[in-house]
């Protein structure tokens, strides 16, 4: 993500931003499982280089929702790609099979945590 000018925490928030469609930051920081101050940060960053904007909820004055902007939309099937390319460079040489077990061990895992 460094060729698009993102790290891959900033890109990951921005693929929620567009799939959440208008999530809140208490809602992007639930999806990432990260903290709340984290994810502002990260959403500054963007906001800063052109890719989300706060908007005002319009049933809640005290919320604000993480648009992506015009940018972020046209940027989009490019950071598709770009994130298509690393996943199989990444899983190239693991069997399907392999795969699919280590999905379910950590998705295991994940849930022992969470309860």
């Amino acid at each position: 993500m460094a060729a698009i000018g993102l790290t891959r925490s900033q890109w990951h928030l921005l693929v929620y931003v567009i799939r959440l469609q208008s999530p809140t930051q208490t809602q992007l920081a639930e999806a990432l499982d990260i903290a709340r101050p984290s994810v502002g940060t990260l959403i500054d960053h963007l906001e800063t280089t052109g890719y989300v904007s706060r908007v005002r909820d319009a049933g809640d004055r005290r919320v604000w929702r993480i648009i992506p902007t015009r940018l972020a939309i046209q940027r989009a099937e490019e950071f598709a790609r770009a994130a298509e390319r690393v996943a199989s460079q990444a899983f190239d040489s693991v069997a399907r099979n392999d795969l699919t077990k280590a999905t379910a061990l950590l998705l295991t895992i994940s849930d022992n945590l969470k309860s």
